[in-house]
């Protein structure tokens, strides 16, 4: 039993890791709100940019994980 708790344990973390995916929550002036996730970007800075454009218009951003 105690040499499957260590491959268990690594498969769930492994599993756990590639089911989220890391996405942004915009709400913004007048009710508008926009959802920004990682994989509808080409790279991470393209995906921080998005992000930042919509914080620098006045958008209030928080970072959250999804299930994909």
């Amino acid at each position: 039993m105690k040499k499957l708790f260590l491959p268990l344990l690594v498969l769930t973390f492994c599993m756990s890791m590639t089911a989220c995916q890391k996405c942004a929550e915009c709400t913004c002036l007048l009710g508008f709100s926009a959802d920004f996730c990682m994989d509808e970007f080409d790279s991470k800075d393209d995906y921080n940019d998005a992000v930042k454009i919509a914080e620098d218009n006045g958008c209030t951003c928080t970072q959250k994980l999804k299930g994909s």
